[in-house]
């Protein structure tokens, strides 16, 4: 997995992979990695482990969530 950039949530705590996440609709996941935003305008992704699937990929705000460079 990519881990390039800091992930951080709203509070500016550090993210890091294995950590769990809750989603805007209180669903839990696992960290696996993430994309880091490829231009400015960007946000990047973050991928994990959800309940009902694999590995997913979505933006980080679901999560909420963000990737500093």
């Amino acid at each position: 997995m990519y881990t390039e950039g800091v992930l951080k949530n709203s509070e500016g705590k550090v993210i890091n992979v294995g950590d769990e996440v809750i989603d805007f609709r209180g669903e839990k996941a696992i960290v696996k990695g993430w994309i880091a935003p490829y231009k400015v305008n960007s946000t990047g992704r973050v991928i994990v482990k959800t309940k009902e699937f694999n590995e997913m990929e979505y933006f980080p705000s679901v999560y909420g969530l963000h990737i500093e460079i």
